[in-house]
C-alpha cells in the first residue's frame, strides 16, 4: 500500500512540473505575439483504470474501468465501462457489477454506477438504470427501478437499499413479483370471502 502511495505522488510530482513547464512555455512563447492564455482545467484520461480498496487484512472491493478520466480541479473520477467486485465475509463469490458509465469519488471512495447497471450474486440478479455504493456503510442504494430476477421468482419495485454484509435487501415501492411453484401441483387461489 505504502508503495503505490509513493509512486502515486512521484507521477503527481511528474505530472505537476511538466504543466509548469509547459505553461511557462506557452506564456513566453505567447508574451511576444502579444496572445494570453488561460488554462481553467486540464484533463488527463487513463486506460485499463484499477482500483482496490482493502484494509490490512481482506480486500474490501475492486473496480476496473476500460478508462477513467480524472480532471485537475475535481475529486472525482468518471469511468467507461465500470466494473466492481464486492467481497463479503459470508461469500465465497464476490458480488459483481458492471455498467456503462460511472463515477469514483476519490476521497470517500464511493461509487456511482449508471446505464445499464446490472449485479449478479449467486443465483440472483439485479436490473436497474443507476446505483451507489457507499464504501461506509457497505450498502448498495438506487431510487430508480429495479428487477430482481431469482431461480423460481422475479420482483420489481422503484427504489432498493442492500446491505450487503448482513444479506438484507429493502425494496422501497410498487414492489410487484411472480413465483414460480415448480414441483407443485396446480394451485388456484380464489378469493376468501368471509
Amino acid at each position: 500500500m505504502e508503495t503505490v502511495r509513493t509512486v502515486r505522488t512521484i507521477l503527481a510530482c511528474i505530472i505537476v512540473l511538466l504543466l509548469g513547464t509547459t505553461i511557462y512555455y506557452i506564456k513566453s512563447r505567447n508574451k511576444s505575439h502579444g496572445a494570453s492564455v488561460q488554462i481553467e482545467s486540464i484533463q488527463t484520461g487513463l486506460k485499463k483504470f484499477h482500483v482496490t480498496e482493502q484494509t490490512p487484512d481482506r480486500i474490501n472491493w475492486e473496480l476496473w474501468a476500460e478508462s477513467a478520466s480524472l480532471t485537475s480541479n475535481e475529486t472525482h473520477s468518471k469511468l467507461t465501462k465500470p466494473r466492481i467486485l464486492i467481497y463479503l465475509e459470508k461469500e465465497k463469490k464476490p458480488v459483481e457489477i458492471t455498467a456503462d458509465s460511472g463515477e469514483l469519488d476519490q476521497k470517500s471512495k464511493e461509487i456511482t454506477l449508471s446505464e445499464n447497471v446490472v449485479a449478479h450474486s449467486g443465483k440472483l440478479r439485479l436490473e436497474t438504470s443507476q446505483v451507489f455504493w457507499s464504501n461506509d456503510s457497505g450498502a448498495l442504494k438506487t431510487d430508480q427501478p429495479v428487477l430482481i430476477v431469482g431461480e423460481n421468482f422475479s420482483l420489481t419495485a422503484i427504489g432498493m437499499r442492500a446491505e450487503l454484509k448482513e444479506q438484507r435487501l429493502e425494496l422501497i415501492s410498487n414492489v410487484q413479483g411472480t413465483l414460480t411453484l415448480q414441483g407443485f401441483p396446480h394451485i388456484g387461489l380464489r378469493k376468501h370471502q368471509p
